[in-house]
């Protein structure tokens, strides 16, 4: 838990670049270093263990069987990999690269915490929990995904004709599939976005979908997705 603290504080230090010059990076250069070796030395200790693991294990397939070990894989590759790649001045990978790297290793990193998580008895009923309530609403999940689809589909085709201004999907990507997905995703949590509803043409339908998207997908959907989980809960 010490080295992931480590680490975390190291990125943080390292990479931040808005308002740092050249000059800055420089005069941090012995910093960096020392500070980089120390988060990197208990990294060496986990490979050769996860070295020792994998030799033990029958085959590759047995190894990852399970999504602990192969996360396992990712934050020992992708650590190493930002902490020396962010030491130099110049760094060999660019800047904005290593804090996207950064950002996946962390996200493993607060996974394998979760892993570690299962060597307490009062956590570790509840890391069991969580991996089971997922395989039981995985099933589920698809209806929720073909019902923010139901609603989101009419209203992308309301939408063509519209303008920025009075836009009833907002474009925060390129493509339209996610856009959608994202509006009703937002909707299903409570998150309405209703000013342009009354606004260009087609506005009374639009006003009918929306009503019966809160109804089925943020009323009726959720509250069985949380219905599945007690019962996961129960059992």
């Amino acid at each position: 838990m010490l080295s992931l603290l480590l680490t975390i504080f190291y990125m943080q230090f390292a990479l931040k670049h808005d308002g740092v010059t050249k000059a800055d990076r420089e005069d941090k250069l012995v910093a960096r270093v020392v500070f980089g070796v120390l988060a990197f030395l208990p990294y060496c200790r986990f490979i050769h263990q996860e070295y020792r693991q994998f030799r033990e294990s029958c085959s590759l397939k047995e190894h990852f069987s399970t999504l602990w070990n192969f996360n396992d894989v990712v934050w020992m590759i992708l650590c190493p990999l930002v902490i020396l790649g962010s030491m130099p001045n110049e760094t060999v990978i660019p800047i904005q690269a290593l804090t996207i790297l950064a950002a996946l290793a962390t996200f493993s990193l607060m996974v394998k915490a979760m892993d570690w998580m299962r060597l307490f008895t009062k956590t570790s009923f509840y890391i069991m929990l969580i991996g089971s309530t997922i395989r039981d609403i995985f099933a589920f999940l698809i209806l929720i995904i073909m019902s923010l689809l139901m609603f989101g589909v009419p209203l992308t085709m309301l939408n063509m004709y519209r303008s920025d201004g009075n836009a009833v999907i907002e474009s925060n990507f390129s493509f339209w599939l996610p856009n959608l997905l994202l509006n009703q995703y937002q909707l299903a949590l409570g998150e309405f976005n209703m000013d342009a509803f009354s606004e260009g043409p087609q506005k009374n339908l639009c006003w009918l979908l929306f009503i019966f998207a809160t109804f089925f997908s943020f009323v009726s959907m959720l509250n069985m997705l949380i219905a599945i989980m007690g019962d996961t809960f129960e059992r």
